[in-house]
């Protein structure tokens, strides 16, 4: 945990948040989903020097292979997806909830202004929260930080719990059954070797 901690630490303080060292420095193409190597890649950028496996291994504990936002920090991921799922539901696409939500055209809006629009179009999120972490300047948000949304995967935890347990209904059938084999010709592999190397010995003395 320790490695996991100093890594968060060293991403707040290059990017201000959570969401924002996620998008800069981690999940570059904005897929939600980061891959060891990209995760090592930005360690390195990052000039960590620690135990960059043990980081991982706290983050990916189902071993998928992949972390999400999610694993990294929850509260960021849980009001990206919050606000994702909104906007496509109600105006079809986050391009579309923009300009709604940009009323005077401007192409550009403040924190107020979010906040706002948000609650006259009925988000019940957290808006102040939301334009914190995407505003990368930290004073207003174009679509150009909001169009990274558009390629966002949303967890989905019931298709993640399905996927665990079909993983563990593969395993049990595949590779539990054949313990005992393997076991078993371990023991003969050794058996053989030990009746092998007595007479070895015996003609040695």
């Amino acid at each position: 945990f320790e490695a996991l901690d100093e890594i968060k630490e060293l991403l707040e303080r290059e990017y201000r948040h959570p969401l924002i060292a996620w998008r800069m420095a981690l999940d570059l193409d904005s897929s939600n989903c980061v891959s060891y190597e990209e995760f090592k890649e930005a360690c390195t950028y990052l000039g960590f020097t620690g135990n960059v496996g043990g980081a991982w291994r706290v983050l990916d504990q189902d071993l998928r292979g992949l972390i999400t936002l999610h694993d990294m920090d929850p509260a960021s991921a849980d009001i990206v997806e919050s606000f994702k799922a909104w906007a496509e539901t109600t105006f079809g696409s986050v391009r579309q909830a923009f300009r709604q939500i940009d009323k005077d055209g401007g192409g550009t809006l403040t924190q107020d202004e979010m906040r706002k629009a948000c609650k006259r179009l009925k988000w019940n999120g957290d808006a102040k929260l939301f334009f914190e972490a995407v505003a990368l300047d930290g004073s207003q948000i174009s679509y150009q930080e909001l169009s990274f949304l558009s390629t966002w995967a949303i967890r989905e935890p019931e298709r993640e719990a399905e996927s665990m347990r079909i993983r563990k209904a593969l395993w049990e059938e595949l590779f539990l059954p054949a313990q005992p084999k393997l076991l078993a010709t371990i023991a003969r592999t050794r058996a053989r070797t030990t009746v092998g190397a007595a007479p070895e010995a015996a003609a040695a003395t």
